[in-house]
């Protein structure tokens, strides 16, 4: 009996005793906790990603519903202050003019860029100028106005003999008449070296005259002002398509309507290109010790060197034998001796005609052509 009472004991103390519960590890901890968090930013990163699509197709939406396709800024074209846009043609009665207008604008352009070719390089023979028969212009700077020369050659002396045109580039302007012949210049070789020369940038000084308007004096501004512009490398005669300045055989121009007048120019060419650099330092007023643009004004001053009438009649009848050409001038003896021997200073009758030229050369208060 007791022995079955303590089986059964047993049994009973075996079905009451409570599963044993194992505690997870601290390491187990963490793992867990590594999980849950992993999960939980993987799920917030995936919710902004959602979120960001979202904004991006909204955006693009709206942009497309109100693109507006603005124009690219374009500054204004510049609009001329002087240059009404029609060239003037040969003056009625004129001879020279109306030859150098007979020829047609591709010629003109191609010649004047042959010349300013050919005084551009150095070693070119100036000779070769008195056996072409070709007509070319050109623009010197003559106080503030611009000059149109024409007839180029170059002076030689007899063998044996002296000659102040010896050695000299020769020209010429104004018209031929039967009682007036053209005025006869002489310069130095060195007019056809290219200096660099203060000048207004091509946005300056059409800013400059655009501020103006028609109202622009010369010179526009002082050499100070534009010093930090790049120079412009030019001669002090530059080649000049004739037909941009058929006007400018009976007078002399304004630089301004020159300037715009090769501002109309669509076709390249190297002679309009080195005319408008020259024309934006021309309309500058410089000091004295500035390189200048212009030429010796003493060059301007009649009477000219003996020599230079007689071979200014010669280019004329060659190039126009059937006008009638007055005499020309009654000419000094020819000069004696080596140069150096000739008498310094200018007689007192070419300084009275120096004063009286300059009058006439005042700079202009006002924008009109003359």
């Amino acid at each position: 009996m007791m022995g079955t009472r303590g089986n059964g004991g047993a049994a009973g103390a075996e079905e009451n005793e409570l599963p044993r519960v194992t505690q997870p590890t601290q390491d187990e901890l963490d793992a867990t906790a590594l999980a849950l968090a992993n999960q939980q930013e993987m799920t917030r990163i995936r919710q902004l990603e959602t979120e960001r699509v979202r904004l991006a197709a909204a955006a693009t939406l709206l942009a497309q519903q109100q693109l507006v396709v603005l124009p690219p800024t374009v500054p204004p074209a510049y609009q001329p202050v002087s240059f009404n846009g029609t060239l003037p043609g040969a003056p009625a009665n004129s001879t020279v003019a109306a030859a150098f207008g007979a020829i047609n604008p591709a010629q003109s352009r191609q010649n004047a860029d042959n010349l300013l070719t050919f005084l551009s390089d150095q070693g070119s023979n100036l000779l070769q100028l008195n056996s072409d028969k070709t007509l070319y212009a050109g623009l010197v700077l003559v106080n503030t106005k611009v000059k149109v020369v024409y007839g180029f050659g170059y002076g030689a002396a007899p063998l044996g003999q002296t000659s102040p045109v010896n050695n000299k580039i020769l020209a010429m302007a104004g018209e031929s008449t039967t009682t007036r012949q053209p005025t006869v210049f002489v310069f130095e070789p060195s007019i056809r070296n290219k200096t660099d020369i203060i000048a207004f940038t091509a946005q300056g000084i059409a800013a400059n005259l655009t501020a103006a308007g028609a109202g622009f004096r010369l010179p526009l501004a002082r050499a100070l002002s534009q010093e930090a512009n790049p120079r412009v490398n030019v001669m002090q005669c530059v080649p000049i398509p004739a037909h941009l300045v058929l006007d400018g055989f009976n007078e002399d121009l304004c630089p301004v309507e020159v300037y715009e007048r090769l501002l109309a120019c669509t076709i390249p060419s190297i002679a309009v290109d080195h005319a408008k650099e020259f024309l934006r330092a021309a309309v500058i007023g410089f000091r004295l010790n500035d390189m200048k643009p212009s030429y010796d004004i003493m060059a301007f001053v009649p009477p000219a060197p003996h020599g230079a009438d007689e071979w200014a009649q010669a280019w004329m009848q060659w190039f126009f034998p059937t006008v009638p050409l007055p005499p020309a001038p009654a000419a000094g003896p020819p000069p004696t001796g080596p140069p150096q021997a000739q008498a310094q200073g200018i007689p007192f009758a070419q300084v009275q005609q120096l004063l009286t030229f300059l009058q006439s050369q005042q700079p202009q208060h006002s924008s009109t052509p003359a």
